[in-house]
């Protein structure tokens, strides 16, 4: 097994039969492919899933509960210790079907609700809405967890208030979020499609039902990222008294999506066929996972191929710019996405900070963002100082500091050359330009700017001497990260007692 990556979750649409033609359908389901998995092939793809370490299957559509057999794939599933859960448009949910499903193991049923009456049926089909309200009614009467998922759209995001009302009284336990995405049938609607600034709306809606509410609001994958408010609503969502931070795209590197006719993708979100990894009538799903190839638009995404604001965001090492269903389908590109929370409160301060002219004010709240690792918003202090005031020098120093900090090594070289180019003896320079020339693998030239650093730094600047140790420790050149160390120690007693014990465990 690929130890990179640990499979843990599938949605598989088990098949394209649907008794709607909803407006905002991802994969305009309507028709039963012709070349649907068998009931066999379905058994045997349950194993598969088993084998390659699936541990959670989510069956959809299309409408799940239009495949005849489905109650025996999710017996087959469970069976295997598979956790396997269902996603519906209520249609048939009924005390009948909910007995067959807990019969096969089924833990949950999740239903699609996109409006009160007149919305959720204009977008679905008429008498969708009360088939809703009913198979909430029948869950309940039969003691089965009922999830209510609401793709979000213009028509939609105003009604969210009216909708919390009713499910509350219908005792729903958890309510998920997701941004109806511009593919399948929404491309013919692209009226619905929500703008970049709403997704604060559904944020801010969704913490404060969380504080007033006995429910539980689950935000997809394409909502956020990285503001406080947002960070509340996933750590509620979890039940764990600990910040839940986002932590990147999982498609393709711990879920994956599988359609009706087997074709294997890294999330159904994700249309494209480019993205087609295999079909399961021809690899198994254990070997295409081990491919080293597999799944390589994602699992090579690295910071430096993004683009626009996410290219230097502070925290686009991990994120990498979201879901990567939302980037292609919302923002027209996998190197970038414009519906993010964080990038929004970034955008608003800037325009604050543009009316700013006091250079103390400045660079005293830069210092308190750096102090708080604000670096994004630090950032933009220190370059409106530097704006305001070239001729000043201790901003440079600065911004490849921040730079450094996010992980943006080309503009923090470039600060920390441009501090350099002013005051060439800038010890302080010269070190954070060795470190960003290491980073930027340019080793030797990073070498030799931190050696340079050493050479310049006044009485009590150590940070070059441990630095450089670090770098020969990293590259496991222990005999002269030793030197480095010893060199530092004949100049500064403090900070041998600060470092004897890294010294000590070089051996």
């Amino acid at each position: 097994m690929n130890m990179d990556y640990i499979p843990s979750n599938c949605v598989w649409e088990i098949t394209y039969a649907c008794n709607m033609h909803c407006k905002h359908c991802g994969s305009g389901c309507g028709e039963k492919y012709t070349d649907e998995l068998t009931t066999e092939e379905a058994i045997a793809l349950c194993d598969n899933l088993a084998t390659a370490g699936f541990r959670v299957v989510t069956l959809s559509g299309g409408e799940p509960f239009m495949r005849k057999d489905w109650d025996l794939i999710a017996r087959r599933l469970t069976g295997l210790g598979i956790q396997t859960n269902a996603i519906s448009n209520g249609w048939f949910i009924d005390d009948e079907l909910i007995q067959r499903a807990r019969a096969s193991g089924i833990l949950n049923i999740g239903i699609s609700l996109d409006g009160l009456p007149s919305t959720h049926d204009d977008i679905r089909k008429q008498g969708a809405f009360d088939h809703v309200m009913k198979a909430l009614d029948a869950l309940n009467n039969n003691g089965m967890p009922s999830v209510i998922c609401t793709s979000i759209n213009t028509k939609n995001i105003q009604e969210l208030p009216e909708l919390l009302e009713i499910l509350v009284a219908k005792k729903v336990q958890r309510w998920q979020f997701q941004i109806a995405s511009p593919m399948g049938n929404l491309l013919d609607h692209k009226e619905l499609i929500i703008s970049p600034s709403q997704v604060d709306d559904i944020i801010d809606f969704a913490y404060d039902t969380i504080h007033n509410y006995p429910i539980i609001i689950d935000l997809a994958d394409d909502i956020g990222y990285f503001t406080e408010k947002e960070i509340k609503i996933r750590k509620h969502a979890v039940g764990k008294d600990v910040p839940q931070f986002w932590n990147g795209c999982n498609g393709g590197k711990c879920v994956i999506g599988i359609t009706a006719n087997g074709n294997v993708n890294p999330c159904l979100s994700i249309r494209d066929p480019k993205f087609i990894e295999g079909n399961i009538r021809d690899k198994d799903l254990l070997s295409m996972w081990n491919d080293k190839k597999a799944f390589n638009s994602i699992r090579s995404m690295k910071k430096t191929d993004l683009t626009g604001f996410c290219r230097y965001c502070q925290y686009g090492s991990f994120c990498l710019g979201g879901c990567t269903g939302a980037k292609i389908t919302l923002s027209g590109t996998l190197y970038e996405n414009k519906y993010c929370s964080f990038r929004l409160a970034i955008e608003k301060e800037k325009i604050n900070i543009e009316k700013m002219t006091d250079y103390k004010e400045l660079m005293e709240k830069a210092g308190k963002c750096i102090e708080d690792e604000m670096f994004q918003l630090a950032d933009l202090y220190v370059q409106r100082a530097e704006q305001l005031y070239p001729e000043k020098t201790e901003h440079y120093d600065l911004l490849g500091y921040i730079h450094f900090s996010m992980e943006n090594y080309d503009l923090a070289k470039t600060w920390n050359e441009t501090s350099l180019s002013k005051d060439p003896s800038n010890a302080y320079a010269c070190k954070g330009l060795g470190l960003c020339l290491v980073r930027l693998n340019d080793l030797s030239g990073g070498i030799a700017m931190l050696n340079k650093s050493i050479e310049l730094a006044p009485q009590g600047f150590m940070d070059p001497y441990h630095d450089l140790a670090v770098v020969y420790i990293e590259n496991k050149e222990l005999s002269r990260a030793k030197e480095v160390l010893e060199r530092g120690f004949k100049v500064s007693p403090s900070f041998k007692k600060e470092y004897q014990a890294l010294y000590d465990s070089l051996v």
